[in-house]
């Protein structure tokens, strides 16, 4: 055999057990993911609502929405959380925005994942007065943008108004 072909055979077989090994590894820690993302939602959604007795979930998959959460509070749904997943400047964002049922105002925001640009994108894990409006406003307020951070803030405005929207058509 020729040189040539004993050396793509040979490259042959390493990719075969390259992709046999992350297949593998994916196989296996694919699970352990997907609990510990469960595990960090739930802790966000008992800082969000500390006295709810349990969080009901649901899928959505309607635009930005991915999930929504009844929490609920001596057997009455006190706030609607809605868990919404946008392409940023530069990365997907996740987060969990909360709705007071009694009185439709905002009531919590939390970043589940982002990876945007250090020092602008990232505000929006900050305590700020980006953040802090959505603990006072009614969700029929303008939502406010983070100077210098347009591109994420406006995203994220844009799926948190399409949560409003889907709220207002399932009350």
């Amino acid at each position: 055999m020729s040189k040539i072909v004993k050396l793509a055979i040979f490259l042959g077989i390493i990719c075969l057990i390259s992709s046999a090994a992350l297949y593998y590894t994916n196989t296996v820690t694919a699970p352990i993911i997907s609990e510990n993302k469960r595990i960090a939602t739930e802790k966000l959604l008992k800082e969000i609502d500390p006295n709810a007795s349990k969080f009901e979930s649901k899928e959505v998959n309607k635009g930005s929405i991915v999930n929504e959460y009844d929490a609920e509070e001596n057997g009455k749904v006190t706030l609607k959380i809605y868990e919404v997943s946008t392409y940023g400047f530069q990365s997907q964002i996740t987060i969990l925005i909360a709705i007071d049922t009694t009185n439709n105002q905002f009531k919590g925001f939390k970043v589940i994942e982002q990876a945007e640009t250090s020092g602008y994108g990232t505000q929006i894990t900050e305590d700020n007065d980006y953040t802090k409006q959505f603990n006072t406003k009614k969700i029929s307020d303008q939502i406010d943008v983070i100077s210098g951070s347009s591109v994420t803030t406006s995203a994220l405005n844009k799926a948190i108004e399409e949560a409003v929207t889907y709220y207002n058509e399932n009350k």
